[in-house]
């Protein structure tokens, strides 16, 4: 019997925001780009290992020193060079549009970092509407509870936002156009708009803003009562226009942050292309659509010990991101906490908690040499991981994923080149994909394709573990090796098991994809794997340990398992090993698909722990000879030691 209790409660899948006390700062109206970006007056070199300060109190015609510190992050950054530090004490910088263009060396790297013990937040939103009572806002539809900012913002584009404490800091829909705040309708349409949440959006007629914070249907169905009072004025928020926190130039290198929060951007790191070097260590990310985006040619990028909080809130749909398709109500919730666009080379994420988030991880282009490696991700509703299919030397590994819609994914964007075909590692992992998340919208017309609307109806699903996208464009092989890892999963939306086969049309039986000592639990009734080709070399299995919780299941463990002459389903691991197709298998991999797999109960704790004495505690293979990371030879199957 599977023993799995992961989530306390409904709102354990969001972390409350962190660092987001709002100290005795000045007061504007609006973020605006610094005017110490466009002083040029030129500073003299400091002597290496000089340390300058800031403080919100600070002023910029001073010396910078502890003692007079200057007031403006901008302005520091101008002053610094190689082996200089830069010391942010206690408050809060309202600062965005803020351009990295100095480089420290090897041995002389710049840092930049908080004051020991203090909290430092950088902060590119608005200074309004962040305290309760306030008359931030105007009744603009009292009927409809729509209530518009009475400062304008001229330019600011499309705005986002976010419940500010003592709230969980949810996000607010940045809607990009007025209709869908300004209507009843909650239900699916591809013609009329309709109400996806809470929101924000900005007028460009009138230059104000305008919220609607009425709790949705899907807030009473799933038990959120977020706000508790849908009057703005007495409810807290962060508010942003769209645009970046920090802009690195193609000059940035050899630079370290350390310590800091960073909130309220389109874009809290925008890493332009050459770019190189740079390290964000213990900071905190909050408010990013895309909190760190890394365009092609930067290289060396280190980002550890990170906490990183979309918000992203449980009562919006996966359809109201991606449907209808030319103009989605939640079309810019579709972020992800790091971005790495085209040729990016030698990244590694690691010892993070990540959470709330459409997705975690998205790669495009040619990503190589990338490690991900000890992080947490909780309540990611797509993907934790995109891969492109053409980069390589990838190592995803020993990283827990919980609440999550589907763990790592094919993207494709090409094939890596032939020496570097089966270099993307998928090991040592706990993977949970078995919670609903809410997939589709109410859809009385039936217009969204069936399965989002989940097995129940009620528009509540789950997907695989191992997903794909633009399969179309991968060009060549791209085989994974996927070993020792837990895998959790329930009834995939998309009918294809856990997608652990390989999906790729093109191979070669010289580097196949491998799928070993994995522990697999299905939740529900379904199958596990789903068309696997056992026949034609481009993909083994062995090792796993197979078991379906559900009771009385009626569907095949193996479902149209394709051995060279046609297509076959198996209800039990012992069918498949008593049949042809396992016959088959044998002649690419001599002692059989999955010769050494198991289908038992592997009495999984809590903490996703075998029982010591149960099944997954030994009959590992031996992949100690094949030269992939962390693969030295351990009996247990699965990502944790037996307890």
């Amino acid at each position: 019997m599977l023993r799995l209790c992961i989530v306390a409660g409904a709102c354990a899948a969001v972390i409350p925001l962190v660092g987001c006390h709002n100290h005795s700062v000045p007061t504007t109206p609006s973020p605006g780009t610094s005017d110490d970006l466009r002083i040029g007056r030129p500073v003299a070199a400091p002597d290496v290992g000089t340390t300058f300060f800031v403080a919100p109190g600070g002023d910029d015609s001073r010396a910078g020193t502890v003692n007079a510190p200057w007031r403006t992050i901008a302005r520091g950054l101008r002053a610094l060079h190689p082996g200089n530090s830069l010391v942010l004490r206690a408050g809060t910088y309202f600062e965005r549009g803020i351009s990295v263009a100095i480089a420290g060396t090897a041995t002389q790297p710049i840092t930049i970092s908080n004051y020991p013990g203090e909290v430092a937040v950088i902060d590119g939103g608005f200074t309004q509407f962040r305290t309760a009572p306030n008359q931030d806002w105007e009744a603009y539809n009292a009927q409809r509870g729509i209530y518009r900012s009475v400062a304008t913002f001229a330019n600011a584009g499309q705005v986002f936002g976010y419940f500010a404490p003592p709230s969980v800091g949810y996000q607010l829909v940045p809607y990009e156009s007025f209709a869908p705040i300004d209507t009843d309708n909650e239900t699916y349409s591809e013609i009329n708009p309709f109400y996806a949440g809470g929101g924000v959006y900005w007028n460009s007629n009138d230059g104000k803003v305008y919220v609607r914070l009425s709790r949705g249907m899907y807030q009473g169905r799933l038990g959120y009562q977020v706000p508790a009072d849908i009057d703005p004025r007495n409810t807290p928020l962060h508010v942003f226009a769209s645009g970046n926190l920090f802009s690195f130039t193609a000059s940035a290198a050899y630079l370290t942050f350390e310590g800091l929060t960073l909130r309220n951007g389109n874009y809290l790191m925008d890493l332009n292309t050459g770019a190189h070097h740079v390290a964000v260590r213990n900071c905190t990310m909050v408010g990013g659509r895309y909190d760190v985006v890394a365009r092609t040619g930067t290289h060396h990028l280190t980002f550890d010990h990170l906490t990183v909080n979309g918000g992203f809130p449980p009562w919006v749909a996966r359809s109201d991101v991606k449907r209808p398709s030319a103009a989605p109500p939640a079309h810019s919730m579709q972020g992800a906490a790091f971005d790495l666009e085209g040729s990016v080379d030698a990244v590694e994420i690691s010892n993070s908690s990540i959470a709330g988030l459409f997705d975690a991880i998205d790669t495009n282009g040619i990503p190589t040499n990338f490690a991900v490696h000890h992080n947490q991700f909780r309540a990611i509703r797509d993907d934790v991981f995109e891969i492109a299919s053409a980069g390589y030397a990838i190592d995803f590994h020993h990283n827990t994923m919980s609440d999550v819609a589907s763990s790592v994914s094919w993207n494709g964007t090409g094939a890596p080149p032939a020496a570097a075909i089966g270099t993307k590692y998928v090991h040592h992992n706990v993977i949970d994909t078995s919670r609903r998340q809410l997939y589709g919208r109410d859809d009385p017309l039936q217009l969204l394709q069936s399965s989002w609307r989940g097995p129940n109806g009620d528009g509540m699903a789950t997907e695989r573990a191992f997903d794909t996208h633009n399969t179309s464009l991968i060009t060549g092989p791209d085989p994974w090796k996927i070993y020792y890892n837990t895998i959790v999963g329930a009834l995939d939306v998309d009918n294809g098991g856990m997608g652990l086969a390989y999906p790729i049309g093109p191979y070669t039986a010289a580097v196949p994809h491998e799928v070993y000592n994995n522990i697999l639990v299905q939740t529900a009734d379904h199958w596990i794997s789903r068309s696997a080709r056992v026949a034609d070399g481009s993909q083994v299995f062995d090792g796993n340990l197979y078991y379906r919780s559900a009771v009385g299941p009626t569907q095949s463990l193996f479902k149209d398992c394709d051995n060279g002459s046609g297509s076959h389903s198996f209800f039990s691991l012992v069918d498949f090993m008593s049949s042809g197709s396992w016959t088959v298998s044998r002649a690419n991999y001599a002692p059989g698909w999955d010769s050494s797999s198991v289908q038992a109960d592997p009495r999984l704790d809590t903490l996703y722990r075998p029982d010591h004495l149960g099944p997954a505690a030994t009959g590992a293979v031996d992949l100690s000879r094949r030269g992939w990371p962390n693969a030295a030879w351990v009996r247990c199957r699965g990502a944790v030691a037996p307890r």
